[in-house]
């Protein structure tokens, strides 16, 4: 539907964070910000470019947290080309991300549809 946003689906690169910056408060406090203000429109938080201890950590963690909450989450320490393009078709998806939009630099809000 046009102009309207249906769900979300947050993505963070970690690209250049290192594994002792990485912003494990922050990411709890957004994803408690979503589930509270878009609890049926959070669909899913796609982190890329993170630091393999990182994935493996939260890999192990998925294992213990309800299937429906560890389906929402995919963690990956390449750019998520394979996630990414399940959710966008190559052309809206920005090239750093392995599609052929060309990179967002700024004004990355509102959210908008690249055509």
């Amino acid at each position: 539907m046009p102009g309207k946003i249906e769900t979300w689906s947050v993505v963070v690169d970690c690209k250049d964070v290192s594994l002792f910056e990485f912003p494990v408060s922050g990411l709890a406090s957004m994803t408690k910000r979503i589930k509270r203000g878009y609890k049926t429109r959070a669909y899913q938080i796609i982190a890329v470019n993170v630091h393999w201890m990182i994935v493996k950590a939260v890999n192990f963690i998925k294992k213990i947290v309800s299937e429906s909450v560890a389906a929402k989450i995919h963690i990956v320490s390449d750019n998520g080309h394979d996630q990414l393009s399940t959710m966008l078709e190559d052309a809206r998806l920005e090239q750093k991300y392995g599609g052929k939009h060309p990179d967002l630099q700024d004004n990355f809000w509102p959210p908008r549809y690249n055509a």
